[in-house]
């Protein structure tokens, strides 16, 4: 009786087991078909496309503004960068999506998923970044990091000075800053500053001002590295403190996948990124990410 009972026991164990271990197999197989890597990389649905609106650098960060012009819906993004300009390193190296988000990024489901759907997409500094591409990511040099805001400029009264301030961010510092004459046809009338701008795409910071544009912002108030931005003038008013930042790397090119599920060959539903609906494109020049 007790040899029945003891057969009877372990044969339990035994169904146990075995009900684990299917039921571990059949989650780790779903658990699998969501997961994109390059085995998943596949033609897609006819007419599956994405189109990038507008791309730009601003604050140390990345901004898409991204549109489903496809058909079919689309559920996430692969996105990874270039950042080297070395003859012969082509490849987009860095990934760009969040860490821990198995490389997606996530399309927002009244947004970009479904066809015609726009979505702006914001793609940070993340330190792992600086790990993950070695001597591509700046650690010794500083960047010149804040805004240019050229209607500042608007706040000094002598309309001359105004005038030469801002050719002076145009031509001298190289900022987007447009003289806006009151009357087109006295160009050198009374008129507005106009413009925004960023100081990262001012680069390094040498500290001379013979040769910073950093520092030359920062000679008339912007850039500052207490962060204040105190009135335009002809003096040094950051104090010849710039605002900067260590850790940073450069974003040359962009290249993009869309990843969405369909059905295989068995009809059940799988993760495909879409390499045939994959697009490259230029990054701004100068486009830096830093932590802020």
């Amino acid at each position: 009786m007790m040899k029945k009972k003891g057969l009877s026991e372990m044969m339990g164990y035994v169904l146990l087991i075995s009900i684990g271990l299917i039921l571990a197999f059949l989650v780790f197989g779903f658990l699998k078909s969501q997961i994109p890597n390059a085995a998943n990389e596949k033609k897609c649905n006819d007419d599956t496309s994405i189109t990038v609106k507008s791309v730009k650098c601003i604050g140390g960060n990345i901004e898409l503004n991204v549109r489903n012009s496809g058909k079919h819906r689309i559920d996430d993004l692969i996105i990874k960068g270039r950042t080297s300009d070395v003859a012969g390193r082509t490849l987009a190296n860095l990934d760009l999506s969040t860490p821990g988000s198995g490389g997606f990024v996530a399309l927002g489901e009244n947004e970009a998923q479904h066809p015609g759907g726009e979505q702006l997409i914001t793609l940070p500094f993340y330190t792992r970044s600086c790990t993950d591409i070695g001597s591509d990511c700046d650690t010794t040099n500083d960047i010149c990091v804040g805004k240019i805001d050229c209607n500042r400029v608007n706040g000094v009264s002598d309309m001359a000075e105004r005038h030469g301030f801002c050719d002076a961010l145009r031509i001298n510092v190289g900022v987007n800053c447009e003289w806006v004459p009151d009357n087109p046809a006295v160009p050198n009338g009374n008129g507005l500053c106009k413009g925004i701008d960023t100081c990262d795409k001012l680069g390094y910071g040498s500290g001379d001002p013979a040769d910073n544009h950093c520092a030359e912002a920062a000679f008339i108030g912007y850039c500052c590295a207490d962060g204040t931005e105190p009135p335009i003038s002809n003096s040094n008013v950051c104090g010849g403190n710039y605002k900067t930042h260590k850790d940073f790397y450069k974003v040359f090119q962009l290249e993009i996948k869309p990843e969405r599920q369909q059905p295989d060959a068995q009809g059940k539903n799988e993760s495909v990124i879409c390499s045939d609906a994959a697009i490259t494109i230029d990054a701004p020049e100068n486009c830096y990410l830093y932590t802020i």
